[in-house]
């Protein structure tokens, strides 16, 4: 049976960061959600994993119900803030990332390896060039774009960006019924520093590939055929240890969109160790 148990908490640290708790499986899984995300973009995969592992899904600072102080969001930064989570007495854990979690996640597993077991990326930004990294994110929405090229005008767009988030919070979850109403809700639960430094730092600005190469644990990376926010994972010489995945028909958000599909992968791959 899948544990349904997805009562939020309050995590005992100085950051106050939001977490919630889901499943009652033997294993520890930790969620790292995604630019604009919170831990709700993981419930649906935990609920339908809750026999395998125990999941602990923080909102990550800046995002969500989290503190949103005015920082430099690095990987350096995200992690002390979800420190105590993963120094928490237990097994080492299965990290599970999604897009700018998927950075965070190969972070810790390269600088505290003793801390992780395996890990699971979702949509990892990946790419084969920065010239390929630049185009292709220069290509996602407004705000990314500027943030991206125009960094003077971005207050200006965040000014309407944000202006419309009680609008969107109305109507939102009935124009993306193909997401949770949480995820949809907490889209714009975020700062414009939060937003801006943690793209920058994490995705635009960031070669994964050699940290991700420095990771001692086996991993598996899901990438979306059509996933536009990431590389053609055939244009990359991938680490020996990464089982590739790649999603025929499938998006950035597969994830979340198709959990069921999700799920097995991620029981099949942590079965096979």
């Amino acid at each position: 049976m899948t544990s349904q148990a997805q009562t939020p908490n309050q995590a005992t640290s100085p950051d106050e960061i939001h977490v919630q708790r889901v499943g009652t499986g033997s294993r520890r899984a930790l969620g790292l959600h995604g630019l604009s995300g919170s831990g709700a973009f993981w419930v649906p995969l935990a609920e339908r994993l809750g026999d395998e592992a125990s999941f602990v899904l923080p909102d990550l600072i800046g995002f969500g119900s989290s503190p949103k102080p005015k920082i430099d969001y690095t990987a350096g930064a995200h992690f002390q803030a979800i420190r105590h989570l993963v120094e928490a007495p237990g097994e080492p854990w299965t990290l599970i990332g999604h897009s700018m979690g998927a950075t965070i996640a190969v972070h810790i597993a390269s600088t505290h390896p003793e801390r992780v077991r395996n890990l699971v990326l979702f949509a990892a930004p990946i790419f084969s060039s920065a010239e390929r990294r630049e185009h292709l994110l220069g290509r996602q929405n407004l705000l990314t774009r500027l943030c991206l090229r125009y960094p003077a005008a971005d207050k200006a767009v965040a000014a309407v960006f944000y202006g419309t988030a009680p609008l969107f919070r109305r109507i939102g979850p009935r124009l993306r019924k193909d997401l949770p109403a949480q995820v949809v809700l907490d889209y714009f639960r975020h700062t414009l520093d939060s937003y801006k430094s943690s793209a920058q730092n994490l995705m635009v600005g960031k070669d994964l590939m050699p940290d991700l190469a420095r990771v001692p644990h086996p991993l598996m990376v899901i990438q979306g055929e059509h996933d536009s926010m990431v590389d053609d994972p055939s244009a990359i010489s991938w680490p020996a240890n990464v089982r590739l995945e790649v999603i025929p028909d499938s998006g950035h958000l597969w994830a979340v969109t198709h959990a069921d599909e999700a799920a097995r992968l991620v029981r099949e791959f942590l079965h096979a160790l």
